[in-house]
């Protein structure tokens, strides 16, 4: 017996791969109903095909490039393949409706507590309720109850993100809108001509930064709902695993600090901890590609957390050059570690913009 605690992409998609592999595996899911509340903005690269299939149905646009706007600077990156903006809901639905047809069990409105790992199998207890299991595993988000029942909760560092789905004429709805200041990145994303998901992250001050790109890109507009999520920074010392306790996803940090996505990162940790489960392989050790991406992400996040207004202006100024732009619009974002000494080997002067964290 496997038991997710979480229902969200990377648990259900990891119970699609047990179920398949012939395990039985139970899903537990805090809330109601899957896929709600909505806490993303949904924006995904097309590598997420490569692994699975993203159906039609739950695919709200697709979107060919992105414009960053600093304060004084703007340039425009062009994809090579379109990215994915999903509707979270029915495609969480639909990353669980697989696993249910694998052979996976949900249960709903069950409410994690806390467990007691032992050395032959791990017992814990939801909606007051002792349930034993061979193996538990954390896909409860950012606050994981799981990691912290397991003590491997860490110390985490968190920004909080706040959007809402606004009526909003769209001149181009195949492009994202990208804002860049101290403190703060914001984003447009288009959902077609007349509705876009606007919103901010900050580390702090969230209501002011999101208040303040309303005011400037989309004043007096109608708000169909606010959305609003934690959003966990990537930790190189986060622990993954104590016995047969493991985590994935948002509760094991899996985000790419840049952008904050954590979708696909999730995904591909399912895939690692299906194979550290059914070969007995060490999972930490499979997540080493993973992880090192993830490293380059929080280094460029770190980066941009150190510049002022006047910097990020350069730094968009830099972009601007093609030799810059080609590189960012031929390699996947995803995958850092392929871009990264690229644009500082075609670009010397962005070296300059590291000095700030060395």
């Amino acid at each position: 017996m496997i038991s997710i605690i979480g229902a969200g992409p990377a648990g259900s998609h990891l119970a699609y791969l047990l179920a398949k592999k012939g395990h039985e595996v139970n899903v537990y899911e805090d809330h109601k109903s899957i896929g709600n509340p909505v806490q993303c903005t949904g924006l995904v690269t097309d590598s997420i095909n490569q692994i699975m299939k993203v159906p039609e149905k739950v695919i709200v646009n697709k979107i060919t490039g992105f414009k960053v706007f600093s304060r004084n600077n703007s340039v425009e990156i062009n994809f090579k393949k379109p990215n994915i903006v999903l509707d979270r809901m029915k495609f969480d639905r639909h990353v669980a409706e697989k696993a249910e047809d694998a052979g996976a069990k949900y249960f709903l409105n069950h409410r994690f507590e806390t467990c007691k790992i032992n050395k032959e199998n791990v017992e814990f207890m939801a909606n007051n309720k002792i349930f034993n299991t061979d193996y538990l595993i954390g896909a409860d988000g950012p606050f994981s109850q799981v990691a912290k029942s397991a003590n491997i909760y860490n110390k985490r560092k968190f920004m909080i993100g706040i959007q809402a789905r606004v009526t909003l004429p769209v001149e181009n709805p195949e492009l994202i809108e990208v804002y860049i200041g101290e403190g703060y990145f914001g984003w447009l994303v288009p959902e077609d001509k007349n509705i876009a998901r606007i919103g901010t992250a900050s580390y702090k001050n969230s209501n002011f930064f999101f208040k303040s790109l309303m005011t400037k890109r989309a004043p007096n507009v109608k708000i169909r709902e606010y959305q609003s999520g934690v959003i966990p920074m990537f930790d190189p010392k986060q622990k993954l695993q104590n016995g047969r306790v493991f985590l994935i996803g948002d509760a094991a940090c899996h985000t790419k600090n840049p952008s904050h996505g954590g979708i696909i990162q999730g995904l591909i940790a399912s895939q690692f901890l299906t194979k550290a489960i059914t070969e007995n392989k060490n999972y930490k050790r499979l997540l080493r590609p993973l992880r090192r991406e993830l490293r380059y992400n929080l280094f460029i996040r770190k980066v941009l957390d150190k510049l002022s207004e006047n910097d990020l202006d350069k730094l968009v100024y830099l972009v601007k050059k093609t030799n810059v732009k080609n590189i960012l619009e031929t390699y996947d974002r995803d995958y850092p570690s392929q871009l990264i000494f690229k644009l500082l080997i075609n670009e010397p002067r962005l070296i300059s913009f590291v000095k700030y964290i060395i």
